[in-house]
This record gives structure tokens, C-alpha cells and sequence, in this order.
């Protein structure tokens, strides 16, 4: 009743610590787990939302939330073996669209403990992408300040800023073990 309370007045960690503490108690209840983990991720407790997929899965329970939750914990700590098992294993439940894109980067950075040699003297435009120009321009625009957002976009923003670094490198990678080492270089 607690956890029903707290999930309807939007106190999700206290909704998330309930539907733990009824999970302890009932360990194979795959909507407790869901819930716990549902609960965990929107209260920001993302490290026990990960230490719940991991404890269902090994109780043998299994939803396709476990899995999108270990994919990309497992690409933030960049374990590519194990995200194309987990992607493999919940192919099924994931839009295409998900899983080309995840099988993609996984499979273009798999087995690399670092960039191909030739990328190791990428231009100054892909080392620029993250917080750049143009993000720093939504940002000014979000506060409402468009001077300088403008004055962001001017001084460059406009030109890679729109590229995401993992995406440039990713196509960087296709390109590279493609053979077409010219064309994945010229991106960098």
C-alpha cells in the first residue's frame, strides 16, 4: 500500500526503496522487480536500477527493461562483447531502428582497446565536439540570453558543432574497417 501511495504522489524514491523492500521479500515477483527498477531510474538512482536488472536476471526473471538498462550500462563502461549478447538476446523486443544503431557502434568499436593508429591525429574540429559552440548557444537560448547565442553561433557553431563526437567516430570506424582509410581519416 506504501509503494502504491508514493508511485501515485510522484515520490519516486520512496516508491523505488518500497518496491525494493517488497522484492527482497519476494525475490522471483517480476513486477516488483520491474517497478523497483522502474522507480530506481526515475528517482536518479541509476546504479541500483543497474544492481536490480543484474539480481533479476540472475533470479532468472526477464524483461526487456533489464536489458535496455544493461545495453547501456554496459556501453558506458564500454563493454562491447556484452552488449552484443545482451542486444542479441533482446533483438525482439527493441525497435529496429535501436537495434542497427546499437549493434552498429558496438560492432564498430568491438575489440578496439584504442582508436586505429591513423586516428590518433584527429583535426581540432572533432576534438571541439561535446560542449561547443552550438550547445553553447541552445544553452544561452534556453536562459533566454540571444545575444549570445547568436554570438555563439557566429564564432563557428554552425559548422561540425551539430556532429555528436561518438557518432563521427563511429562512422570514422565503419569507414576505416571497410577499407576506405582515406575517406574514415578525412572525417577526422
Amino acid at each position: 500500500m506504501s509503494a502504491n501511495t508514493a508511485k501515485f504522489s510522484s515520490d519516486y524514491s520512496a516508491a523505488s526503496s518500497f518496491y525494493r523492500s517488497l522484492w527482497i521479500k519476494d525475490p522471483f515477483n517480476l513486477d516488483y522487480a520491474v517497478d523497483a527498477l522502474i522507480f530506481s531510474v526515475a528517482s536518479g538512482q541509476v546504479k541500483e536500477a543497474i544492481a536490480i536488472a543484474n539480481r533479476a536476471l540472475e533470479n532468472r526473471l526477464d524483461s526487456p527493461l533489464f536489458g535496455l538498462v544493461l545495453i547501456i550500462d554496459n556501453f558506458k563502461e564500454r563493454k562491447l562483447g556484452e552488449v552484443k549478447v545482451l542486444l542479441n538476446r533482446y533483438k525482439e523486443d527493441l525497435p529496429n531502428v535501436a537495434f542497427w544503431i546499437f549493434s552498429g557502434w558496438a560492432n564498430s568499436e568491438l575489440g578496439l582497446s584504442k582508436p586505429p593508429p591513423e586516428f590518433e591525429k584527429i583535426g581540432e574540429g572533432a576534438k571541439k565536439i561535446g560542449l561547443n559552440r552550438y550547445n553553447q548557444a541552445l544553452y544561452a537560448a534556453y536562459n533566454g540570453d540571444w545575444n549570445s547565442a547568436s554570438s555563439f553561433l557566429k564564432d563557428g557553431g554552425h559548422l561540425l558543432a551539430t556532429l555528436n563526437r561518438d557518432i563521427l567516430f563511429t562512422q570514422a570506424n565503419i569507414l576505416y574497417y571497410s577499407g576506405d582509410k582515406r575517406e574514415a581519416l578525412a572525417l577526422l
